[in-house]
């Protein structure tokens, strides 16, 4: 459950968060189970600190956590962006001092 926050919190204070478009799901189906969730999930990190351009991509598979959803970080990610209705941009947007998300 910690990959989510060690992955997301750059973004709170720079521009290098991951976007809703570097989300990969597996392309087999047997790769998903019968409630929907997959059993992980490919996130493709374009920039980061060493990589300001953008050149090279670093791709971090994100895993399933099959014996408890409560800890399951592709559960959280999947219900994070159903909640916060976020269909593309920032998975973690910037906030602005009254809490909303500053528009890019």
């Amino acid at each position: 459950m910690l990959q989510l926050p060690l992955i997301g919190r750059p973004c709170l204070m720079s521009e290098f968060c991951f976007a809703v478009q570097d989300i990969e799901w597996p392309v087999e189906p047997r790769r998903t189970t019968a409630d929907g969730i997959p059993e992980y999930l490919w996130i493709n990190l374009k920039r980061w600190k060493g990589n300001r351009e953008g050149h090279k991509t670093q791709r971090i598979r994100l895993y399933r956590n099959t014996g408890s959803a409560q800890y399951c970080p592709v559960a959280a990610l999947l219900n994070w962006l159903a909640l916060s209705g976020i269909t593309s941009g920032p998975v973690f947007p910037a906030l602005s001092h009254s809490r909303d998300a500053v528009k890019p």
